[in-house]
């Protein structure tokens, strides 16, 4: 039963997915906003906290806007050519988006590093490697941190994107099959 003013494509799984995305995307983009704001309030030493936190959520708000924009230009075209290339687009784009990104922020020495930090980390029982590895690489663990959330989101985004594609492929197939057009006459 459909209501006026209703949304005609409320039954659609690409809409949900795009509800889903842009409420995402919105609240995200909030919660950095007041991080930010707060620290450039504060100015303590938390502050460095808050602005890492505001960057991840700019970061998934980003990656959720352009995913809501596919999963919305995919329920609403009718035409798999359509989809089919600005899917490549956005999913390519991510691609260089993503590995330009990492490349800008990952240092090349940042591999052997990273896994001795989360290495002693996880291990827990040997304080000397950790302490060595603190006076050594005295930011190591935050780092670590920050670019396996920023390469989890990055992941997440690739997968989003192939599901996406999968549900407008299903979509265009389900429309295929119950065509519209008359039956011809006999």
């Amino acid at each position: 039963m459909v209501f006026e003013g209703m949304a005609v494509l409320q039954r659609k799984k690409l809409f949900k997915c795009f509800l889903v995305l842009d409420s995402f995307a919105l609240v995200t983009s909030v919660i950095a906003v007041v991080l930010l704001i707060f620290g450039k309030a504060s100015r303590s030493s938390g502050s460095w906290k808050s602005f890492m936190a505001a960057l991840h959520c700019l970061w998934a708000s980003l990656i959720c806007m352009i995913m809501a924009f596919y999963a919305a230009l995919s329920a609403v075209t009718t035409t798999r050519a359509v989809s089919g290339i600005v899917g490549s687009f956005i999913y390519y784009g991510f691609f260089v988006l993503y590995y330009v990104v990492n490349y800008v922020v990952t240092p090349p020495w940042v591999v052997c590093t990273l896994w001795k930090a989360m290495w002693s980390t996880l291990k827990g029982r040997n304080s000397v490697v950790r302490r060595s590895i603190r006076q050594q690489y005295p930011v190591a663990a935050t780092y670590a941190l920050n670019l396996l959330i920023f390469k989890a989101i990055g992941y997440l985004a690739f997968a989003g994107t192939i599901a996406i594609s999968t549900f407008s492929d299903q979509a265009k197939s389900e429309l295929a099959r119950h065509s519209w057009a008359p039956a011809p006459s006999p």
